[in-house]
């Protein structure tokens, strides 16, 4: 497994850190308020921690879904200027642990 975050849950909201090679730092995957009824909106939007020096910015979007075996997880989709490409993950409780982690692989 290739974990690139790993993130608290907090009420509706993760909080956590992404660690990539052209991106490293604090992030926050929010729910969507208010989300339409269409199906191919996303659940959840992914922020970076706003800083003195930056505001906040939206990296990525998360889906709800469901395993095979029946375990809840989020389906990341992480985008932004410095990635070559958008980046595909997995948002997941791992058994035994409380923080979720945030597992990237290669289709």
């Amino acid at each position: 497994m290739n974990i690139i975050g790993t993130f608290t849950k907090n009420g509706e909201t993760y909080s956590g850190t992404i660690h990539t090679l052209p991106f490293s730092g604090a992030a926050t995957l929010e729910p969507v308020k208010d989300k339409p009824t269409d199906r191919n909106f996303p659940d959840f939007q992914v922020f970076t921690t706003p800083t003195r020096k930056h505001g906040r910015v939206q990296i990525g979007r998360a889906y709800k879904e469901r395993s095979e075996a029946g375990n809840e997880y989020l389906a990341v989709r992480l985008d932004e200027p410095s990635f070559p490409a958008p980046i595909f993950c997995r948002l997941i409780q791992l058994e035994g642990e409380e923080s979720h982690s945030l597992i990237w692989s290669r289709s």
